[in-house]
């Protein structure tokens, strides 16, 4: 493992090979490998004079630093800044908290309120601005494990839930780590599904934080503000666990309120994408929940969704409640499927202890079976028109290649064929949004785009 301190910093950010950028405040941003400086240079000058780079980010693409950032004098600034070929430029507005954002070979740009744009460090071109739902403090981090488009939003990762951790930062290979800010003292990594212990990194005011991973590999960033310095590390997951000591699970006080997002969508889904299960029967209506669960975790992770069981051990399972584990270790009942009808509901029965009303247990594995090529007919279809149906085998696609090959035109027709108007293409699109959502660009978004393609077939021919 090894540690630097640069005394003086502030805003940072680190890669793997070793090199670390942190800026100066009002002076010049020092770039590094490991504990050896190697450049200085200094801020951009905009037109408000020499400006700091707030959350500024650094990557390494074929062998060239580049470095972005919000540029900031005072409550002022030019926009977002670009530093490539040893010079500085203006690359586009900026707007929110975190601005900036590096990728693999690409660096996002957040424009205005849920816009966004793409540079290409390779080929150097931008995009045009994309709307995407980006809340108040911009794109966190950029991985595509973790969402279709890559972007992690600041606002997701602002805790108590589900790590007991804010601003965390997850990065997944045979494990998942996670690097968050304590509600208590200091910088905590956990090592999530296989190890339930805390581990402080960093004690103390820890702030902004960039962790980087490849296989066992991590690098990392943090930013004390209070002590005017950014300290960065290199290690392995197994220094992690043997050079920093395990500390119990801090958790916040919390009152007995629901915290858990409405996940009545996903019932709607799993009941109409899995028509064979028999929602009526109590032996059978249960799998709905293992469906809905293994939908709403992250990859790999059996938490926090999952089912209220009525023994210790996690069998016997109640049939309709959907389960929310809590940071505080308690957990929250919903009751997700109507015992009259059949039909999804999102029934709020309370917050309890473990033992109090059941115990809250994982739910039980489910097959990673493609979605039902022959779903139940959609009451709400127009006459005549049937929902898109897939070829046996196919799962959706496979990544953002695949999506704008074979999925994205069917939206592009819905909405550029106004002459005509489409019927299938149009319900073909919202069919593949709404089975798709959770994980594409528009996901958030489906059903508004389902009110979009409506108003889309009742407009005048040649409109």
């Amino acid at each position: 493992m090894r540690r630097y301190t640069d005394r003086g910093g502030w805003y940072g950010d680190v890669s793997l090979d070793g090199t670390r950028v942190s800026l100066h405040r009002d002076s010049h941003i020092v770039v590094g490998s490991f504990e050896f400086d190697t450049t200085r240079i200094e801020l951009p000058t905009g037109q408000f004079g020499k400006e700091n780079l707030v959350q500024m980010v650094a990557c390494k693409f074929n062998g060239q630093l580049f470095i972005a950032g919000q540029g900031q004098v005072g409550d002022k600034g030019s926009g977002n800044w670009l530093y490539e070929d040893g010079k500085w430029r203006v690359i586009s507005p900026s707007f929110g908290t975190f601005a900036c954002c590096f990728g693999d070979s690409t660096l996002y740009l957040v424009v205005g309120p849920n816009q966004y744009r793409i540079y290409n460090l390779k080929t150097r071109q931008l995009t045009s601005s994309i709307n995407r739902q980006l809340g108040a403090q911009g794109i966190r981090y950029i991985d595509f494990s973790q969402s279709f488009d890559g972007i992690v939003t600041s606002d997701s990762t602002y805790g108590p839930a589900p790590y007991n951790l804010s601003q965390w930062i997850l990065r997944s290979d045979i494990d998942d780590v996670v690097l968050g800010q304590s509600y208590v003292d200091g910088a905590i990594a956990k090592i999530i599904a296989t190890n339930t212990n805390d581990y402080k990194i960093e004690p103390g005011d820890c702030q902004f934080l960039r962790m980087y991973r490849n296989v066992n590999n991590l690098a990392v960033c943090i930013v004390k503000m209070l002590e005017v310095s950014t300290v960065f590390y290199w290690m392995t997951v197994e220094e992690l666990l043997i050079d920093f000591p395990p500390l119990f699970p801090e958790v916040p006080p919390m009152a007995d309120t629901p915290i858990a997002p409405n996940k009545l969508s996903t019932i709607e889904k799993m009941i109409h994408d899995h028509p064979e299960i028999d929602t009526m029967d109590e032996n059978e209506r249960g799998k709905i929940l293992d469906y809905s669960a293994k939908f709403d975790n992250p990859p790999n992770v059996d938490r926090p969704w999952g089912r209220k069981a009525r023994n210790a051990d996690g069998s016997n399972k109640n049939a309709d409640g959907y389960c929310f584990l809590r940071p505080d270790g308690k957990f929250e009942i919903y009751d997700v499927i109507n015992g009259t009808n059949g039909k999804a509901s999102w029934d709020f029965s309370g917050v309890v202890k473990q033992g109090e009303n059941g115990w809250w247990a994982p739910a039980e594995p489910v097959d990673n079976v493609p979605p039902n090529p022959n779903p139940n007919p959609d009451p709400e279809l127009p006459p005549n028109v049937h929902p898109i149906t897939y070829p046996p085998g196919y799962v959706g696609p496979r990544d953002l290649s695949d999506w704008m090959d074979n999925e994205f035109p069917l939206i592009v027709k819905a909405f550029q064929d106004r002459q005509g108007h489409d019927p299938d293409y149009s319900w073909a699109a919202f069919q593949t949004c709404r089975r798709y959502g959770a994980g594409l660009p528009v996901g958030e978004n489906a059903w508004h785009l389902k009110d979009m393609i409506k108003h889309e077939q009742n407009a005048p021919v040649g409109g």
